[in-house]
């Protein structure tokens, strides 16, 4: 199994130095399998999570205290947004539920930046984390 340093440098090193992102926190507890390492640059907070070996991307506002949310989530996030049809109750779930695996929550920072800096700008942060916490407890009840 890799460690997370060397997850961090095949998935999200390169990705993250185009976008002016640099480490400012490093955790690992070898033990139970998990960690951290932080990054954050001008407009983002962004954090290479791993937990018992799974891996996950998480994002923050860069204003304020952290507050990570799930790439997977910001992702339906968006795609929602970008709905310009009344979806049927069954295409929403879909969306909500999806599930992307680490490379395509990295393309998810990189292709979507400009995006994920506006919902997080302090302009749109209040909403956006508002809209957030909804969807997280959409995706929950879904799961029931």
């Amino acid at each position: 199994m890799k460690t997370l340093d060397q997850e961090f440098e095949d998935h999200l090193a390169n990705s993250a130095d185009k976008l002016n992102f640099q480490i400012y926190d490093r955790d690992w507890n070898a033990n139970q399998w998990s960690g951290s390492i932080k990054l954050r640059n001008d407009q983002l907070r962004i954090e290479l999570y791993c937990e018992r070996g799974l891996l996950s991307l998480n994002i923050s506002p860069q204003t304020g205290k952290e507050n990570f949310i799930d790439a997977e989530l910001l992702n339906s996030y968006l795609t929602l947004q970008e709905e310009t049809e009344q979806l049927t109750k069954w295409a929403r779930k879909k969306i909500v539920n999806r599930r992307i695996g680490l490379d395509e929550q990295v393309n998810l920072l990189t292709s979507k930046r400009t995006n994920l800096e506006q919902i997080f700008s302090k302009k749109q942060l209040k909403k956006t984390l508002k809209e957030l916490q909804q969807l997280g407890e959409e995706r929950f009840n879904n799961s029931l």
